[in-house]
């Protein structure tokens, strides 16, 4: 607001005081306030001064929470009772049962419902309400007021001496989702339970079934996700809970009856088998399983029940219970690889994904970009295993650590024999021409990714199948590829039987979205577009030998016209514009960073504004990442480093008579693509 219309807005308040003035009447009344409760801190003083120094120090240890840790045989004496017992029931009776357990000896836990104690299972008999005029019980109805809920216990946790919990359904986390990322974020020992973590069973139907939960519970740093497989995790889960002084907890707890499947000796034991979030459940026929099945929850059974059929045909099977990713992954790795017999990764894609294990054959210019790209975007969605390539590791490392184009690696870069380390662990250096030959099975490799330009017709870049690789990418247009790929284009097209899958062109990863977003907003007739392009490697600085002519000029002094089949190609990822475009090229003295200008008929009359417009939304909506809008006037270099496929120049856009249009788009040739042949293999990897 404008001066007149704060000071009309003082006078309509009745406040007439100047800004940052508190008026006299006011900070009496807060001071006022601020006594009331002198007397009764005096009080408490007083009996606090008069404990014998142990009561005294037992008080300082209860308010820290330091004394949780000394009163969990509760929790493993339920633990040894369930495995003694063997019962088949759900994780939130065995939930209500260990709270009975442990009650008795943590004087500091206090807990409550949002309104669902009796589905909860979150009331023991130990535990009194609190109600009003009667202040001394240890359980709050919270009301249906789940946000309120994990706000009263996060001011609990912050005074200290207490342990706070309280549950509600899995799927109202997100009603009190910013109290749970609060928690975390202030590192408070809060206990969310949350129960029917289930889509199998209730009679709510779709609106009470989690789905998208667990994904994005286990995406919230600092916050232990436990999904406990049967009422002896549950117990193992709530020690767990209890004795994270700096971390929040979830719960994520059954409507519907588990089988124990810890029960008997295995179950017994003084340890926490779910301490380091992950561990062998069943152990497989032989003394290597050939499949290994991850589970959490009551998944596990379920995993069971397959792991016996297949062991029943002759298949060794290992079954793995993940009951915490969080806690797994601050494994050490030999632990994590223990576990998972090798470099093994399963899961499903939504809510499931694990990282995906990437090779990188060829450690040139796209190679070292891919790296470099995961490294700088902070993924955890692709880990790099290999590399291999026939340049030395020493040369390679510093390739990588100095860029003439992209500038110094932003990070530190360790040489070991026979490796590469920048920051998340020693990357296996290869050198083996034969890409046949290389260890991809040995090293689990989901997706190898070909960027030699060698291997790019099919029975070539089979060979990293034939070596164990799951699936191959080919950073070029690739000949009779199962699927040629512009992702944010066609990627959502890709299954799991395209193995040998093209990422196409830098110059088609450009094109494809301007043309998708062209062709669905106006229509295109037809089309003719231009590249612009920065030389590349198979350019020579001065005259040589070279199959075609004009490329054998020195490409440091010319702009030279080469042919491109980029446009063309998009007709493979854009089938309703196959036959439609064509083009040429231009190579110019720059070491990076070209333009797509692409001139076409519309099906109809359009405008400058609408064909910006259209961009701009794709832009900002579906398109977010892959292509960009700019009204600035700008130049190549301005785009170098951009990790966009496509940067539409708005002020270059033209149309002559309604239906002749013109749209210039900007792209860095190497990071652009180097960005989304990292995206491809990710989304090629959960498939």
């Amino acid at each position: 607001m404008g001066a007149d219309e704060i000071a009309g807005t003082r006078e309509g308040l009745g406040w007439p005081h100047a800004p940052f003035t508190v008026p006299d009447s006011i900070l009496a009344a807060w001071r006022t306030i601020g006594e009331r409760g002198r007397d009764a801190r005096a009080a408490w003083e007083a009996r606090r001064a008069a404990l014998g120094e142990g009561r005294r120090g037992r008080l300082r240890r209860r308010r820290g929470g330091r004394s949780a840790s000394r009163t969990l045989g509760g929790a493993r004496g339920m633990k040894r009772s369930f495995a003694d017992e063997g019962p088949t029931i759900a994780t939130r009776v065995a939930n209500q049962r260990v709270i009975g357990a442990i009650a008795d000896a943590l004087p500091c836990l206090i807990g409550g419902s949002a309104d669902l104690t009796g589905s909860n299972g979150t009331k023991t008999d130990a535990l009194v309400p609190i109600a009003p005029g009667d202040y001394g019980g240890r359980y709050l109805y919270f009301g249906v007021r789940e946000h309120a809920m994990g706000a009263v216990m996060n001011g609990m946790a912050l005074h200290g001496g207490v342990i706070p919990f309280g549950g509600t359904f899995l799927t109202f986390t997100d009603y009190c989702r910013p109290a749970i990322r609060l928690s975390a974020l202030m590192e408070l020992r809060v206990i969310y339970v949350m129960t029917h973590d289930s889509i199998g069973l209730g009679e709510d139907g779709p609106t009470h079934q989690p789905i998208e939960h667990l994904a994005s519970l286990r995406a919230m740093p600092n916050l232990l996700l436990f999904r406990p497989a049967d009422a002896v995790e549950t117990a193992e889960c709530w020690e767990l809970a209890l004795a994270n002084a700096e971390r929040p907890s979830v719960l994520a707890l059954t409507r519907q009856g588990v089988p124990c499947l810890r029960a008997g000796a295995g179950g017994n034991g003084t340890g926490n088998a779910c301490a380091r979030g992950g561990y062998v459940l069943r152990e497989a026929s032989g003394e290597t399983p050939r499949v290994v099945l991850l589970a959490t929850g009551s998944e596990c059974a379920i995993a069971d029940e397959a792991r016996q059929t297949l062991e029943a045909a002759g298949v060794p099977t290992r079954l793995v219970s993940l009951p915490c990713w969080a806690l797994f992954d601050e494994q050490e790795p030999a632990y994590r690889d223990g576990v998972l017999a090798g470099p093994i990764r399963c899961g499903s894609r939504i809510g499931g994904s694990m990282t995906v294990r990437i090779a990188i054959n060829g450690f040139g210019r796209i190679g070292r970009n891919i790296l470099r790209a995961i490294h700088e975007s902070g993924r955890t969605d692709l880990t790099v295993v290999a590399l291999n390539d026939l340049g030395d590791v020493e040369t390679n490392a510093h390739l990588l650590r100095y860029d003439s184009v992209h500038g110094r690696f932003p990070g530190t870069i360790e040489v070991a024999e026979g490796s590469i380390d920048i920051g998340a662990g020693p990357i296996q250096v290869l050198s083996e021409r034969d890409p046949a030959r290389l260890p991809w099975a040995d090293l689990g490799i989901d997706v190898a990714l070909e960027c030699t330009g060698i291997f790019t017709a099919r029975e070539k870049a089979a060979a990293h199948l034939e070596a164990g690789a799951r699936a191959v990418l080919i950073s070029a247009p690739g000949t009779d590829s199962d699927l040629t790929v512009v992702y944010g284009v066609n990627h959502q097209a890709l299954t799991r039987e395209h193995r040998i899958v093209s990422n196409a062109s830098c110059t088609t990863n450009c094109l494809a979205p301007v043309a998708s977003v062209l062709h669905d907003a106006i229509g295109i007739a037809s089309g003719f577009m231009t590249t612009v392009h920065a030389y590349t490697l198979d350019q020579p600085v001065l005259d040589t030998l070279h199959k075609d002519l004009r490329r054998a000029r020195g490409a440091a002094g010319s702009m030279i016209p080469t042919s491109t089949g980029a446009a063309r190609a998009v007709g493979l990822v854009l089938p309703a514009l196959a036959g439609k475009l064509d083009g040429t090229a231009v190579r110019v003295p720059t070491a990076n960073v070209s333009m797509v200008d692409l001139n076409f008929v519309a099906k109809r009359s359009t405008t400058v504004d609408e064909i910006n417009e259209a961009v701009a939304s794709a832009a900002a909506g579906a398109m977010a990442g892959v292509l960009a809008y700019s009204e600035e006037p700008l130049v190549s270099v301005d785009f170098n480093h951009r990790p966009e496929s496509s940067i539409v120049d708005a002020g270059q856009t033209a149309v002559v008579d309604g239906t002749l249009g013109r749209v210039l788009s900007w792209y860095d040739n190497e990071w652009g693509f180097s960005n989304r042949m990292g995206d491809v293999a990710a989304h090629l990897g959960n498939l």
